[in-house]
């Protein structure tokens, strides 16, 4: 609000904005790998007839259209994250369908696609991670926020945590200089906040919440810092030797066509087909060895102590193989690297969450092996 009455038309982000978005996330990414795996168990199998056929891209648009309706109907908290969890799954069943889209002959199996659908899916993790940065909060923002929560007051629904929230927004607007209009109006809210009039509930965790901050709790314990690092250092190291398995596999394959041994489990025969130009077949050959390389760095420099260096080489191999390697794999045969994009994933969250708990502050740089002998046992 401005004192010379002019309209403000900024956008304000809702609360919890991050949460809903990883949930659509997750939603989208479990049903393409759902809805191929269904289809390759079941044959693709076709609902409809000989002049028929009920594509799930129609399914997937009718859930958009439902998860678009449900929060212009209503204003409940349940409403966006059942939006957020349909517009999920009716986007990986719309975008599963994407070679059909665009291709003359609706081509469901066209090499593109799986990048296609991969690259998306990367975006709205870059657009995920984007909004998890942490913005300036003003008091319009602050005071936002604060009318958001009141909904549970009318719901019936505050508990002893919201409430301290919402205390803790409107005190601070309350004591804001800048803009007097939003400070009276947090000032009444506060007033009638800390009234006898207002309910508050104790909150009875659900067996599957109770189950989850359980399950949260011993995460937090039990990846130490130590602990966190070993962590790193062993994913690491397999991903290295996988990747040098996996390029002399490939040229082995590929230029010793009599080679007779069986291919690693990693592997599949899409991956080594002469059909694909020798130049694509190359790249990703040269893109599978720098990231055992990059790996390998990353994980002696984490060893050794040297922590920021070996956690940037670690991001940058990871990088390198989200963003190259797994498109080419993915083009060349579809969806086989969705086991070790999941991998990669683990580690780009154990490389984040190592920042955020142990290097924000001074943290111990000792190597593991000093590590180890004064922590024996």
């Amino acid at each position: 609000m401005k004192s010379d009455g002019i309209p403000i038309r900024s956008g304000v982000r809702r609360p919890g904005a991050e949460q809903l978005i990883l949930l659509s996330l997750v939603s989208f990414a479990a049903t393409v790998i759902i809805t191929r795996l269904f289809l390759e168990l079941t044959g693709y199998p076709q609902i409809g007839n000989s002049e028929l056929h009920i594509a799930h891209v129609l399914w997937g648009g009718l859930l958009l259209f439902v998860a678009a309706l449900i929060p212009l109907l209503f204003l409940n908290q349940w409403a966006f994250t059942s939006s957020a969890i349909l517009s999920g799954i009716g986007v990986g069943l719309f975008i599963d369908e994407v070679g059909k889209f665009i291709t003359q002959s609706n081509d469901y199996f066209y090499p593109p696609a799986a990048p296609i659908i991969y690259g998306f899916f990367l975006l709205t993790v870059l657009f995920y991670f984007q909004i998890r940065k942490e913005k300036k909060i003003t008091p319009r923002i602050r005071l936002y926020h604060a009318l958001h929560g009141m909904a549970e007051v009318l719901d019936n629904d505050l508990d002893a945590d919201e409430k301290k929230t919402l205390l803790s927004d409107l005190k601070t607007v309350a004591q804001t200089k800048q803009e007097p209009e939003l400070a009276h109006l947090a000032d009444e809210l506060l007033k009638f906040l800390e009234s006898e009039q207002v309910r508050v509930v104790e909150r009875k965790l659900n067996f599957w919440i109770h189950f989850r901050d359980r399950i949260l709790a011993f995460l937090e314990d039990f990846f130490t810092q130590r602990i966190t690092r070993i962590a790193l250092v062993i994913l690491l190291g397999i991903l290295s030797l996988t990747s040098t398995i996996e390029v002399i596999s490939l040229l082995i394959y590929r230029f010793y066509t009599n080679f007779q041994f069986p291919l690693p489990l990693f592997l599949t025969i899409g991956e080594i087909s002469p059909q694909y130009n020798i130049n694509w077949f190359l790249l990703r050959v040269g893109l599978q060895a720098a990231l055992g390389i990059l790996s390998l760095a990353a994980l002696i420099l984490i060893f050794i102590g040297k922590e920021q260096r070996g956690l940037f080489w670690a991001q940058v191999s990871m990088i390198l193989g989200l963003t190259g390697l797994n498109l080419i794999v993915f083009y060349i045969d579809q969806f086989s690297a969705v086991i070790s994009t999941l991998y990669q994933f683990v580690i780009v969250l154990l490389i984040s969450s190592y920042r955020k708990r142990f290097l924000v502050k001074p943290a111990t740089n000792r190597p593991l092996m000093k590590m180890e002998k004064a922590n024996p046992g």
